[in-house]
C-alpha cells in the first residue's frame, strides 16, 4: 500500500472540513480518495451521515456483500 504525504491534501481537507463542519482528520481521507478517484469503505456511520450525500464515493462497510 503506498503512503501519501498529507500536506498537499491539507488545503482541500480544510475546505471540506469548513464546508461540512467535520474534522480535518476524516477530511484528509476524503481529499485523498477524491484526488485518487477511488472509494472509501468505512464503518464510521458519523462520517457517512455527515459526508456521504456530498461525496458518493464514501461507501458503508455494511453495504458490502
Amino acid at each position: 500500500m503506498p503512503l501519501h504525504p498529507y500536506r498537499p491534501l491539507l488545503p482541500r481537507a480544510v475546505a471540506i472540513s469548513s464546508a461540512m463542519r467535520c474534522g480535518v482528520y476524516d477530511c484528509l481521507y476524503v481529499a485523498l480518495a477524491e484526488r485518487e478517484r477511488c472509494e472509501i469503505i468505512t464503518a464510521d456511520d458519523k462520517l457517512l451521515k455527515n459526508l456521504g450525500a456530498q461525496f458518493p464515493f464514501i461507501i458503508s462497510l455494511a453495504s458490502m456483500p
